[in-house]
């Protein structure tokens, strides 16, 4: 019994001693962490999202065919709107250090639906005593993480200057479905996907400038991406049971150009004692990001005519082989928390 106690006091002992170690070192590393929220608010760029032309200018009366005046038209384009979406990111300041590494992932989806256009000329199927109604849809899925460092480099008590190098992964897909109906009974459909996958380095910086009170930032910045990406196209018309085909280029490789601008205005304060030493920021700030050739359409200078009408074979695929650039703008409202150290 005596033994048990020695035993069971050298233990509670050992333990009362070491833990407070444990917890210092706990609490240390803890208080270099640091996680934030993004809520954005983007819209993203319509290149290359024509669904037919309209005529606002009367051809006279003459019939289509060689040799008549075709009018005066203009493409007629989606135009996505402002959607929410989320990012999220994760930091850890080295110790006794200037750098820190973080990872991110940004989400973003948008769709479009438009169902009004009247008088398009699209897919081969033209306005003329009846008139025609085009319909279209629209949808974009984008996926971006990162993983690097930032290293501060400060400049007086007003002036920080933070250096960014990462390797980023993306993947992006681009649906455009295409309808145009004209009574009685005829009707063609299009579907065109696109989509880019890859990674490859970054680099970029952001600039900070506190004003007299040390609460309140201004930031200002940009990063440069290339993307060594995998590209895949598929499109498919429809135009009756008899007249229908199915383009699938095989995949392709490319370089893809990236930039993302970001600027705005940040509150930086520390919470209570009693939590630690915990700070939180509150940043609202705008982007702005494009890549550049994005989506490449098949990587192709083969513009295949698809389907028939009457022996005439229309050319379906105006847009294969020619790249499009895709990007997005607008809002962000972020939220971080984070150790006294981070």
């Amino acid at each position: 019994m005596k033994n048990a106690l020695k035993v069971t006091f050298g233990t509670m002992l050992a333990v009362s001693m070491v833990a407070p170690n444990i917890a210092a070192a706990h609490e240390h590393f803890t208080n270099h962490f640091a996680v934030w929220g993004d809520a954005t608010y983007t819209k993203p760029s319509n290149n290359g999202l024509s669904v037919g032309d309209q005529l606002f200018a009367n051809s006279g009366g003459l019939p289509s065919g060689a040799g008549a005046f075709d009018g005066g038209r203009r493409h007629v384009f989606i135009q996505p709107d402002m959607e929410f979406d989320y990012a999220l990111g994760i930091s850890y300041r080295m110790p006794h250090t200037h750098t820190r590494l973080f990872f991110s992932y940004d989400h973003y989806d948008n769709d479009v639906d438009d169902q009004g256009d009247v008088d398009i000329r699209n897919l081969g199927i033209a306005p003329t005593a009846l008139s025609t109604q085009g319909v279209a849809q629209y949808d974009l899925h984008s996926h971006e993480f990162r993983l690097g460092a930032v290293h501060d480099l400060h400049f007086g008590d007003r002036f920080c200057l933070d250096l960014l190098a990462f390797f980023e992964y993306d993947k992006v897909r681009q649906t455009l479905n295409e309808n145009i109906f004209q009574a009685p009974g005829v009707s063609r459909a299009r579907e065109s996907e696109g989509k880019l996958q890859g990674f490859g380095p970054g680099v970029g910086f952001m600039t900070r400038w506190y004003a007299f009170n040390p609460h309140w930032h201004v930031f200002a910045g940009a990063n440069t991406t290339l993307i060594a990406g995998e590209n895949h196209y598929r499109q498919t018309l429809f135009e009756d049971a008899n007249n229908f085909y199915i383009y699938e280029p095989d995949e392709s490789d490319s370089i893809v150009g990236k930039i993302d601008i970001n600027f705005g205005l940040n509150y930086r304060c520390a919470f209570k004692h009693e939590m630690h030493g915990i700070v939180w920021d509150v940043s609202l700030g705008m982007r702005y990001m494009n890549m550049f050739n994005a989506f490449k359409n098949g990587n192709t200078a083969f513009n295949p005519n698809g389907g028939s009408n009457n022996s005439v074979a229309p050319n379906f695929a105006p847009n294969l082989g020619v790249p499009q650039d895709w990007g997005r703008y607008g809002p962000f409202l972020r939220f971080k928390i984070g150790g006294i150290h981070s």
